[in-house]
């Protein structure tokens, strides 16, 4: 219901249907604007046009809040100002339910004073009256609480031909939900302080702004006239389409928070010689925090013909902290640009910028080799970028995703899609083409990766495809950034980099498993081969693995292209060698397989690799000629080229691989991880950890307290005990309980000696070739021992079991086809076997041939003391008969012995030394 208006005369200007001159009302409501018949019941609109209404606003008192519809299309041939102290109360303008209107300014010549078409906060234009102007909301959908954009501003005026221009002290004004058009060198919306009076909480959102004019044109201007001490808070340009030639938002009124999201951007510059941008700083407060996000430009074009001119999508300058974050660039073009064309950039710092989770397509483009062209172009501010996605299609000259120099740079993907001059950067003036090139030169960007990524299409740069879900795009948290560009919210532990997050949510791949190089040989001819060790407790299928090679230089991504797939399953503890096809016996005997990834030089890298994740390597990267060039090998250990005409053993403490090649390398023999030996050292190809070649050559159970254990060292050198010792298990239990039961052993054993641990009460014949008495001898049949080197088991007799479980072996295990032999039996190694077995059932074996042990009757003690006892338990050893001294050298010895005559040879030469040694040929 419309208030009564107490003047007489005001009531019969009512009668007659419409008020079309000011009058000083008090207005509290709703009231009409339009065209006659146009209201309510096909009633006659309070008010003909804007500037009636407005004038009648300003004239009059506000006792409420007030809605005025406006019913029909307007023409407005003069500046329409609204300049009115509202005190509390709040006043609307909208179209009335079902009607989209325009509104169309038509005046020809502007007045000496504060001009445009409709200005807010100022009385008269000509007479410059500020008025503080508070709770002006212009919303042009045509529904209750709608969206749709049914209110249309048309400025067809010939100067200064603003839509909107809101002036001096106008706090809490919202435009929303319009379409604005201007033509002439002028704004869609012009927010001006002046000295301090400044409008504060102005929101601009879901309006659709064109503004074609190729020189001092923009849809959103917010500048300052006078002198300006204060500062704008909270100014809003949100969801808007914003279309202009020269600039989008220009903000030069002092902002201090200034939040501009949502919203999307077409610049295309069709005059040559302008700078245009899409946002441009110019002033902002010392303090001011300039907020950009999610929004989405989408086209950035120029026509620049003219040095220092071009396009920045964001110039951020003018003081304070841009932060700027979730946004999509792309669309850029220089379709008509001359010989001189300089900058096409994305982001041109020039104040402090936090750069976060955006994505840039550097598209190839058409324009001067000459031209800056650069998603982010640093000239002050050391900013800040992280999780950022850059794409660089441009291939005819250079582009750079980052020029200058971040005080942090990480969590960025950066995909080259321009094979040639696409980079990663320009840093302190000098190009670096690869992300390692920037990593070494500018020591930023550790996690970052290059990665190709598929987007929903060449206009959404949504992702889609093999990028959702890839972790290789997992970004790091930050604070400040919590929603991505559609609003949805960030992953609290792995967001995506770039301006979208995933619909897939990232997941880590599994840890790696303890999967590495446990040995290298580089040696003579094609006497090359690698040697992978499975140490992560289980087995693991070898089809997730692969092998990359780099030919001399290069990066990963062509060791990728060299990839070698590894297949079957490898067992915890077991090896893998990939063998050269034209290597020697020693290598192509042990190896599992033969391989072009075995087609490596010294200073070739290879990665082992696990999911398409780098797990260890030996070598790095590098280019050739530069300081990083091995020229022939690396150096490993302190040995010089170790990586050339070497083989290099993996430490038995290497427990994972590294991706650090100058760590794993070393300096000297003690913090490397590797022992270098000579070319073409093959003995410890094929099993690892390389252990010293000490293992069990004797056990007796015998009975009563008749028990000893010997171990043999056929390792080629002197080893210190003290670094072994003998675990032992009682009945059931695990190598654990073995553990607590360990008997540590000490002093040195020289190669070809044995060391033997005999039972304190045991017979003197144990006791006499003794070295030591211990409880590791406390063991009956059915007790497992270990041999342990460093905590690691390198030979075994028995195993684990539980009791009454079907391993339960009762009173001992069968060995060589005789049953119980680990009980009342004396066992002597084999004298071809030359390391510890830690497989128990292939040790023992089912029958003489297959078995490493030769089984002997209880109480057997003859072989204790020696290793290897060259044995033939199927024949008698000689039987003499008679020996005579010749004279003080000869010595006549008449034996008696079975032979074959089929294979016997006329003589054999013999060595006696207490007994008779094996005959050897003569």
């Amino acid at each position: 219901m419309k208030k009564l208006i107490t003047m007489v005369a005001i009531l019969a200007m009512l009668m007659l249907g419409m008020i079309s001159t000011a009058a000083a009302m008090n207005l509290s409501g709703t009231y009409y604007i339009g065209a006659a018949g146009t209201a309510p019941g096909s009633t006659n609109p309070e008010f003909v046009t804007l500037k009636a209404a407005c004038d009648s606003l300003n004239t009059g008192t506000v006792t409420g809040n007030v809605l005025l519809y406006i019913t029909s299309d307007l023409t407005e041939p003069e500046n329409v100002d609204l300049a009115v102290n509202t005190a509390s109360y709040s006043i609307t303008f909208k179209p009335y339910t079902g009607v989209t209107p325009t509104v169309t300014y038509t005046q020809t010549a502007d007045n000496t004073g504060a001009s445009g078409a409709w200005v807010i906060g100022i009385k008269n234009t000509s007479g410059a009256a500020y008025v503080p102007t508070y709770n002006i909301v212009i919303d042009g959908s045509n529904t209750v609480d709608g969206t749709t954009r049914d209110l249309t501003f048309v400025s067809a005026s010939g100067t200064n031909a603003y839509c909107f221009r809101i002036k001096g002290d106008c706090d809490d004004v919202t435009i929303k939900n319009c379409v604005m058009s201007v033509t002439t060198a002028s704004y869609g919306i012009w927010v001006n302080s002046q000295d301090n009076n400044i409008p504060d909480n102005l929101t601009i959102d879901n309006c659709s702004i064109t503004a074609t004019s190729t020189s001092a044109a923009s849809p959103v201007h917010v500048s300052y006239s006078g002198t300006i001490t204060a500062t704008m808070e909270n100014l809003v340009v949100s969801n808007n389409d914003l279309i202009a030639r020269h600039r989008g938002v220009y903000l030069n009124g002092n902002t201090n928070v200034a939040t501009i999201e949502y919203n999307t951007f077409e610049i295309n510059q069709t005059a040559p010689g302008y700078l245009s941008s899409a946002i441009i700083g110019n002033k902002i407060a010392a303090a001011g925090v300039t907020n950009i996000f999610g929004n989405d430009f989408k086209v950035n074009e120029t026509a620049n013909t003219f040095a220092a001119n071009g396009i920045r999508t964001i110039t951020a300058s003018g003081g304070g902290t841009f932060i700027i974050a979730n946004n999509f660039f792309r669309g850029f073009a220089a379709p008509d640009a001359g010989a001189n064309a300089s900058e096409i950039l994305g982001i041109r710092c020039g104040s402090a910028v936090e750069a976060y989770h955006n994505t840039f397509v550097l598209n190839d483009i058409v324009a001067a080799g000459s031209s800056l062209y650069r998603a982010i172009s640093i000239a002050a501010g050391s900013p800040i970028i992280k999780n950022n996605v850059f794409v660089t299609e441009e291939d005819d000259f250079a582009s750079y995703c980052i020029a200058g120099t971040p005080v942090e740079s990480d969590y960025n993907n950066f995909d080259l899609a321009g094979m040639t001059n696409a980079k990663v950067g320009l840093y302190t003036g000098v190009a670096q083409a690869s992300l390692s090139d920037w990593q070494t030169a500018s020591s930023l960007d550790v996690n970052s990766v290059t990665k190709a990524v598929e987007f929903a299409s060449a206009t959404d740069l949504h992702l889609a495809g093999t990028s959702l879900g890839d972790f290789d795009l997992a970004g790091t948290p930050i604070a400040a950034v919590t929603a991505d560009f559609d609003g949805d919210s960030r992953d609290a532990t792995y967001p995506y980099m770039g301006a979208d997050e995933g619909s897939v949510v990232l997941t880590p791949p599994a840890a790696a498993p303890d999967v590495f190089f446990s040995e290298y040989i580089e040696g003579s001819s094609n006497n090359k081969a690698v040697e992978i060790y499975n140490g992560s407790g289980e087995s693991v299928d070898l089809a997730n693995f692969a092998v990359w090679r780099i030919s001399n230089d290069g990066d990963w991504a062509e060791g990728e292209t060299n990839a070698f797939a590894l297949s079957g399953t490898l067992a915890d503890g077991d090896v893998y060698v990939i063998g050269n096809a034209g290597a020697v016996a020693a290598i192509l005997d042990v190896s599992d397989v033969t391989g072009t990834t075995t087609y490596f030089n010294g200073d070739d890298p290879i990665a082992l690799v696990y999911n398409g994740i780098i797990i260890d390597v030996v070598g790095a990267p590098y280019v050739v000629d530069s300081a990083d060039d091995p020229i022939v090998g690396w150096d490993v250990a302190g040995v010089t080229d170790a990586t050339a005409e070497h083989t290099m053993v993996r430490k038995t403490s290497v427990t994972t691989g590294n991706t650090d090649w100058a760590a794993s390398a070393g300096t000297n023999a003690d913090d490397s991880e590797w022992e270098v030996y000579p070319q073409n050292t093959f003995e410890f190809l094929g099993e690892h950890p390389s252990m010293p070649r000490v293992f069990f050559s004797e056990y007796i159970e015998g009975s009563s307290n008749n028990k000893a254990v010997e171990i043999y060292n056929g390792s080629g050198e002197s080893v210190d005990l003290a670094n072994f010792a003998v675990w032992r298990i009682s009945n059931d239990g695990d190598w654990t309980e073995g553990e607590t039961n360990a008997f540590a052993l000490s002093g040195t054993l020289t190669n070809g000696d044995v060391y033997v641990i005999g039972n304190a009460s045991a017979v003197a014949a144990i006791l006499d070739v003794s070295d030591v008495t211990g409880t590791t001898t406390y063991f009956n049949g059915d007790d497992p021992i270990a041999l342990v080197y460093n905590g690691i088991i390198i030979d075994v007799v028995g195993a684990p079991y539980v009791v009454d479980s079907a391993d339960d072996p009762i009173a001992g295990w069968d060995v060589a086809g005789v049953t119980d032999a680990t009980a009342e039996h004396t066992m002597v190694r084999k004298a071809s076997v030359t390391k510890g077995n830690t497989d128990w059932a292939a040790s023992a074996g089912t029958n003489v041939d297959d078995s490493e042990w030769i089984v002997y009757p209880v109480d057997t003690f003859d072989y204790l003391g020696e290793h290897p006892t060259i044995v033939n338990p199927d024949s008698d050893p000689p039987l003499i008969s008679k020996i005579k001294a010749m004279n003080q050298t000869t010595v006549v010895v008449t034996f008696n012995e079975d032979v074959d005559p089929a294979t016997a040879g006329t003589v054999a030469n013999y060595s006696i030394d207490n007994s008779i040694g094996a005959a050897t040929a003569a």
